[in-house]
């Protein structure tokens, strides 16, 4: 990863954190939204010919994705991170799968499951094939 990269998930990340604002958090949501909806952050930093959206689970874990974007007009960005947030439920989904297979270990820094990769590189593959 570039320190690019870096400095703009860094970035992105404080953004989300700055959301999140003070316990209990979440202020960012509307009242009486639920679901994946809840967990919608949208769009955390634009820069350049990037942008980074920020979804955020009830337990607090943060899903980050970069996009390449030249998408320049409001149609096409509204289709775009429509795909964006439901790649985002697609790999929660997953990441819930992981954390209820009583054989996984939880709490490690890194998942090492075949199954999760796979799940995430599908999602991300079939994310591509929208564009």
């Amino acid at each position: 990863i570039s320190l690019k990269q870096q400095f703009i998930l860094h970035a992105a990340l404080d953004r989300l954190e700055e959301l999140d604002g003070p316990p209990p958090g979440f202020g960012w949501r509307s009242q009486g939204v639920n679901g994946s909806d809840a967990m919608w952050i949208g769009l955390l930093l634009p820069i350049e010919d990037t942008r980074v959206y920020g979804y955020m689970t009830t337990t607090k874990m943060k899903i980050m994705v970069v996009v390449e974007d030249t998408a320049v007009d409001p149609t096409s960005q509204k289709i775009r991170e429509s795909d964006v947030k439901a790649l985002m439920v697609e790999v929660h989904r997953h990441f819930v799968e992981y954390t209820l297979n009583p054989f996984n270990k939880l709490g490690d820094t890194m998942i090492v499951s075949s199954k999760f990769e796979e799940g995430v590189a599908d999602c991300v593959r079939r994310f591509n094939n929208t564009v």
